[in-house]
């Protein structure tokens, strides 16, 4: 991990040597060691998920749990309404509290409380960073900044079970670096640019390649790009070996016959 770290973090700071570099990471890099690697040697910013069972720091006192801490600061936002894998909650409020330390970094912790006053997820959300967290607002951004993992994510799910990523059904370099750089794209900015992108008629017709039906949404443009990225194989395929219409008419009254 912390190999692919250092390397993106030199990569992107070549391009950009005065950009700050924001890691974000899940609960599998919550470790001391990272932390003060991503901090001290490479100079940079992370905010890391911590698993449920840490404790907090010793001062005085027996270290207790910090999904159950006491913390200093505290604010909360009402939504009327959120979706969360697929599922709407109406009436949601928002907790985020801060001021915690653990190892010199700043905790932030999450809760989200349906109008009937129960948690949405069993334990609170955790979050640890060595930006600074000294308002409310600063501690929402951290919050922020950790739900841009779930673009990746719905990237990471598209390619595995869409594309087939892990059969490994896409063998063109070239076809490869384009799913990516579409998939990142249309994951990462969607919602930002969704205004501009329904109107556009290539984008409506790729939707309409995924079954969207008249509906343009990140789903269905990635269902049709994936249309579109088998159509590039087959058209090459039939470039290399020089099949004629004719023969692919042949072939397509042998596949209605069934055999």
């Amino acid at each position: 991990m912390r190999q692919q770290i250092r390397k993106a973090s030199q990569g992107l700071k070549q391009a950009n040597p005065a950009q700050e570099i924001t890691h974000v990471i899940d609960r599998g890099g919550d470790d001391e060691a990272l932390f003060d690697f991503i901090n001290k040697d490479l100079n940079d910013k992370f905010v890391i998920r911590l698993k449920a069972s840490r404790v907090s720091e010793k001062i005085d006192v027996t270290p207790i749990k910090l999904v159950e801490k006491a913390f200093t600061s505290k604010s909360s936002k009402y939504y009327a309404k959120i979706r969360i894998k697929n599922k709407v909650y109406q009436d949601v409020t928002r907790i985020i509290e801060f001021g915690e330390q653990l190892n010199g970094y700043a905790v932030v912790r999450v809760q989200l409380i349906t109008r009937e006053g129960n948690p949405i997820f069993k334990v609170p959300m955790l979050l640890l960073t060595n930006k600074e967290v000294t308002t409310e607002e600063l501690a929402a951004i951290i919050y922020q900044i950790y739900l841009q993992r779930s673009k990746i994510e719905g990237v990471f799910k598209f390619l595995k079970d869409i594309l087939g990523w892990e059969e490994s059904q896409i063998r063109n370099f070239k076809a490869i670096k384009t799913v990516l750089t579409f998939c990142y794209f249309v994951a990462g900015y969607f919602y930002e640019i969704e205004s501009a992108l329904i109107e556009n008629e290539s984008i409506k017709f790729i939707a309409y390649l995924g079954n969207g039906k008249g509906k343009v949404t990140r789903h269905y443009i990635l269902q049709g790009f994936s249309k579109m990225i088998v159509k590039t194989e087959v058209d090459e395929a039939i470039e290399e070996f020089g099949i004629t219409q004719q023969q692919i008419k042949q072939l397509m009254q042998l596949m209605m016959r069934g055999y």
